[in-house]
């Protein structure tokens, strides 16, 4: 007979239990990094751009009122002129050597007197100039000490602020004092607010035109934001932005200008019709967002790699034995029971290898020895089973038993017909299958050899006695 080999353990599985473990702990950690990750990010961008936005913010309302009080300061050093007896005097000419003096140290291109008509005359150049009804004349002409505008100066033509402030007499306002000085003056101030390029201030008029820029051809040049909505210029975006923030109020806008994204906190400036702008570069407020991005990714990656090695060792620490267990089953489903393991019961497997030898050894031991004393005739083994479901000792104690009484019936009826009791039979219904054959065999065999016996021995009787009988007929075999 060909001997074949069993097939188990020989189509190997091409993922085994160490890859499924590791892959399974991989995707595992980066799943759980992952959405860490994500959920730290976005948290934490949320949390860093709302500072972001805050601190922009204020810092806006800290430079409108810094710029608010640089104004007032401007204003209340007029108001301190405009109370002096030589201005008060309405004489021309002393009005004119008090202004002279003042004009220089405040820092104006020239001052002029603009009587209740609205009729201005400048105490340098001599140029004249007549109100026409703006708005921070008619202010002045009610007492209020307020700063006009960018607009075009009548006697130089070019853009300019005024700083408008009323002389009074007895609390009746008599003439305005009307300082000119270049409109980018706030320049200087705005650009402090920051480096002037990545970050800066500018300040706008109420009606969308610029007052200060790092680019003063913008004030000069009179450009308007809300213009630009209408002819689609490059500050329409921001000037759309504005207006859902709605003048007067303070806020951070999110716009984009000549194909930068920026951020730009608003905040009125007290005390006027204008309002300071801080902006930056939408890529330098994220920064500090980017560069967490950065680490939280590189953090993940270090986590996904290490929990990369930490699954490999450990599916190695598993595999390992779980495949030494495999190749003990194929060695016992090929008959070979003499190979141990001798794990340490550290564990479920090491449990299960020990498991495992017990089993060899119980089978090696208590069924192959008693199998093989069997097999040389010896049937004197004591078997007891482990336990009330013991499936294996059981069927060796009845094959046990059953050769027994096979062997104690042969041995009665060897011993029967030793002793000439001839008509003693073994009884075959003790036996089932091959064992009952044999007992039955037995008795057949006993009943071919002594019925001719028996019946010899009759005649033999008969012709002792002269009774000579009829010949034998009956067939006997052998």
């Amino acid at each position: 007979m060909v001997n074949k080999k069993s097939n188990i353990g020989k189509k190997k599985n091409k993922f085994g239990l160490s890859g499924k473990i590791i892959l399974f702990s991989i995707v595992l950690v980066a799943i759980g990094v992952m959405a860490v990750g994500i959920i730290a990010v976005t948290m934490s961008s949320r949390a860093m751009m709302d500072t972001a936005k805050k601190d922009l913010s204020d810092y806006a309302t800290a430079g409108a009122n810094e710029i608010s009080e640089e104004i007032k300061g401007n204003l209340k050093a007029l108001d301190t002129i405009a109370l002096e007896p030589e201005i008060t005097s309405m004489n021309w000419d002393t009005q004119v050597s008090s202004l002279l003096l003042h004009m220089e140290q405040l820092g104006y291109d020239d001052i002029a007197v603009m009587d209740l008509d609205g009729n201005a005359t400048y105490v340098l150049g001599g140029g004249r100039f007549a109100s026409y009804g703006e708005d921070w004349y008619e202010k002045g002409f009610q007492g209020i000490s307020n700063v006009s505008q960018v607009a075009v100066s009548k006697v130089t033509l070019e853009p300019c602020v005024f700083d408008v402030v009323p002389v009074k007499i007895n609390n009746k306002v008599v003439c305005l004092i009307v300082a000119r000085r270049i409109p980018t003056f706030l320049t200087e101030t705005t650009n402090e607010m920051g480096d002037g390029e990545r970050k800066y201030g500018f300040v706008l008029a109420e009606d969308g035109s610029f007052v200060s820029y790092p680019d003063e051809s913008l004030v000069i040049d009179q450009v308007n934001v809300y213009d630009d909505i209408d002819t689609d210029g490059a500050w329409k975006n921001f000037g759309l932005t504005w207006k859902d923030l709605g003048f007067g109020e303070t806020g951070v806008v999110e716009y984009e200008l000549n194909g930068n994204n920026k951020f730009t906190a608003i905040a009125p400036i007290p005390g006027t019709t204008w309002t300071l702008a801080v902006a930056m570069y939408e890529n330098d407020v994220l920064q500090p967002i980017n560069n967490l991005r950065n680490l939280i990714i590189l953090l993940a990656l270090l986590i996904i790699a290490l929990g990369a090695v930490g699954s490999v060792l450990m599916g190695r620490s598993i595999s390992r034995p779980v495949k030494k267990v495999q190749h003990m089953i194929e060695e016992m489903s090929l008959g070979h029971f003499g190979l141990r393991l001798n794990m340490e019961p550290n564990d479920e497997i090491g449990e299960m290898a020990v498991a495992m030898d017990s089993f060899a050894e119980t089978l090696q031991k208590d069924v192959i020895g008693t199998m093989n004393q069997i097999a040389k005739g010896d049937v004197s083994a004591e078997i007891i089973p482990a336990n009330d479901e013991d499936e294996i000792k059981p069927a060796l104690i009845q094959i046990i038993e059953s050769i027994r009484g096979l062997i104690a019936e042969a041995n009665q009826l060897s011993q029967g017909a030793i002793n000439g009791e001839l008509k003693n039979r073994g009884d075959a219904t003790q036996f089932e299958g091959g064992f009952k054959e044999i007992i039955d065999g037995f008795n057949q065999t006993l009943d071919a050899v002594i019925e001719p016996l028996e019946l010899s021995s009759n005649y033999f009787e008969r012709i002792s006695q002269g009774d000579i009988p009829d010949r034998i007929t009956n067939e006997v075999n052998g």
